[in-house]
């Protein structure tokens, strides 16, 4: 049962067969204007250059101390939603929380642009993030990847294609295979915020040959043989979520592959439970949960 607390804030969920993808980013985008936003030191938007063309990034500070943690965002939606604006006010809370900068990057979307552009423009950000490290204020050693639902299937991938050269990953509901094996899928079909259905589509707007590309694990990172040497993990998954057991399995997969992870399941919650209001005390826990990770592994230098 979702968390009574959190179920009126929950917002209904769409018949994906009678609404259009215009439709469900405009709803994002109404959604996340209104929440507050956190006022912070400094939010600076830039571009780098990938391989389609400039990526826009945003980067928040939370303060003026030099040589801060970097945590690199990559933001949720089904691979379909989500831009710069959507989860601006995720990523304010997250800088403050955690006192690590917060880089956004806004990815190309499908279904224009299908598997892998977005991975591509995520990969090369978080590349020139890591190389950039130092001028952009930040501490090249502490610079760590943080993706949810749709993000952290990027994230992941990322993670396992660069290795050693992030300190740290948070993975918040991760997509990790695409072939939906897993129990979740038909103990929580009909959950409020994300539904069987809707990631079944979604998955059919992202990949351009769903049979095969499912099987690449580039889009599948549960898939991915090796594991070893990925960096340490923190994996949050959503009870009331049909990608549960996805999330769980992956992060049992990177324990087995000698990865030190933390594994925690809210439970109550539903998918997508970052971007709902910091003001409710179950939210703000999560939060604050992310921040001891971050202090607890990630905060002080090597």
């Amino acid at each position: 049962m979702i968390d009574p607390e959190i179920a009126p804030y929950i917002p209904p969920n769409v018949d994906i067969d009678t609404v259009s993808v215009d439709a469900l980013r405009s709803f994002s985008i109404e959604y996340a204007q209104s929440q507050p936003k956190l006022e912070l030191s400094r939010v600076e938007d830039m571009s780098v250059e990938g391989l389609a063309g400039p990526i826009p990034i945003r980067v928040y500070y939370p303060s003026d101390v030099e040589s801060l943690g970097m945590i690199v965002f990559l933001h949720g939606g089904g691979w379909c939603m989500g831009n710069l604006d959507t989860h601006d006010a995720v990523c304010r809370q997250l800088s403050h929380v955690t006192g690590f900068a917060v880089s956004a990057v806004d990815y190309r979307l499908a279904p224009e642009h299908k598997f892998p552009a977005g991975l591509q423009d995520a990969e090369a950000a978080t590349i020139w993030i890591l190389d950039n490290a130092a001028s952009l204020g930040c501490d090249p050693s502490r610079v760590l990847i943080m993706g949810e639902s749709a993000g952290g299937n990027l994230a992941a991938v990322i993670a396992q294609r660069l290795r050693a050269r992030l300190r740290y990953q948070v993975l918040v509901f991760p997509v990790t295979d695409f072939s939906m094996p897993f129990p979740s899928y038909q103990r929580h079909a009909k959950a409020l915020g994300l539904t069987t259905e809707s990631a079944q589509w979604c998955k059919e707007q992202y990949l351009a040959n769903p049979e095969l590309d499912q099987l690449n694990p580039d889009a599948s990172p549960y898939l991915r043989v090796d594991l070893s040497d990925c960096p340490p993990a923190f994996v949050m998954t959503a009870e009331i979520d049909p990608v549960c057991d996805d999330g769980e399995a992956y992060g049992m997969r990177l324990v087995e592959a000698g990865v030190p992870v933390t594994l925690k399941r809210y439970l109550g919650m539903p998918h997508g439970f970052l971007v709902l209001p910091y003001s409710l005390r179950k939210i703000k826990n999560i939060y604050d949960d992310i921040g001891r990770m971050l202090e607890r592994d990630v905060a002080k230098n090597r």
